[in-house]
């Protein structure tokens, strides 16, 4: 229903905040088609604005510009989800247009508009538009993840807005040949992911999102089998069941009230008898958790983590030569 989907959201949008907040995100800059950009949104939100009876339309556009393109895809999907969201008669329309120098990717709108003095508190966490009543209900992060992520990318941001005659958001961006050559990764053997596939992962993290991410990444793209749980207790519930015992453990540190992810390793260690691979994610790495993880044989990952490097360790954890 609409309150699980909105609960989705608003945990996707306060780990957004809380990737674009840490000092270790990296960007993954490369040339950005804006009019598969647009395609995407397209089909995102078409049936959104249909539903509302607002008119979406895009402008063609062979504009390529340099950004991270799934952090450019956030910045649009929440430009023109709030587009639609304040938007009741009329429509919302998405292009791109040179100037100075830039391409300027555009969402205008014909909704509720902003007042001056509104401007600035509109990119701030959970401040929502109101006005005469009118409007939808929401987070009031979209925005906040806008500015963060535009900031980190040295993407500006304006708004142009009269209340009462709708809005138009502007991020600047380089633009980029539409031939330019795109970065390709680092060639590794395709027998890499198959030392991964089939083995049993123990995923412990007391984030819902978070919890379900690592599962899908595990089992979705590196063919193996998941159990996740939420802490100590729920973890030795699983291994007192006959056959469960993981193949590697992937525990967050800091998990609910006093439990953390080194406790749940440590315990189910002495439960099974066995020293299982195990390591530990951690957003606030320091010597005294590193040091009592390397005491347990017990690599520490520190957030946010790509998949790349999540991958490395695995395959390190099962004895994959390097």
């Amino acid at each position: 229903g609409n309150a699980f989907e909105s609960v989705e959201d608003l945990i996707r949008a306060v780990l957004d905040i809380s990737r674009l907040d840490s000092q270790r995100i990296e960007f993954n800059r490369k040339p950005v088609s804006l009019n598969a950009l647009f395609d995407r949104l397209r089909e995102e939100f078409e049936a959104l604005a249909a539903a509302k009876g607002v008119q979406l339309r895009f402008v063609h556009t062979f504009l390529a510009v340099d950004s991270d393109p799934v952090f450019l895809r956030r910045i649009a999907q929440n430009l023109v989800s709030n587009a639609i969201k304040y938007t009741e008669v009329g429509g919302v329309l998405v292009g791109a247009r040179r100037r100075n120098g830039r391409a300027w990717l555009e969402v205008h709108d014909t909704g509720i508009g902003i007042a001056a003095a509104d401007r600035e508190q509109i990119f701030a966490e959970f401040h929502r538009l109101e006005q005469d009543g009118r409007g939808e209900p929401g987070m009031g992060l979209g925005l906040s993840i806008v500015r963060r992520a535009c900031a980190k990318l040295d993407h500006p941001v304006a708004l142009d807005s009269e209340p009462g005659r709708g809005s138009v958001f502007r991020i600047g961006l380089d633009i980029v040949a539409r031939n330019a050559p795109v970065r390709k990764p680092i060639a590794r053997p395709a027998g890499n992911r198959d030392r991964l596939r089939g083995l049993q992962a123990l995923i412990v993290e007391d984030n819902a999102a978070m919890r379900h991410g690592y599962a899908v990444t595990l089992r979705n793209t590196w063919g193996m089998r998941t159990h996740v749980v939420d802490g100590t207790v729920a973890a030795r519930a699983v291994l007192a069941q006959p056959g469960q015992l993981p193949d590697l453990i992937l525990a967050d540190y800091h998990l609910a009230g006093s439990d953390t992810g080194l406790r749940t390793i440590t315990t189910l260690r002495e439960i099974s008898g066995t020293e299982i691979p195990a390591i530990v994610v951690t957003a606030h790495r320091n010597a005294a958790i590193v040091r009592s993880c390397a005491r347990s044989g017990i690599r520490v990952l520190e957030k946010p983590i790509r998949p790349e490097d999540l991958r490395d360790a695995l395959l390190r954890l099962v004895g994959e030569p390097t």
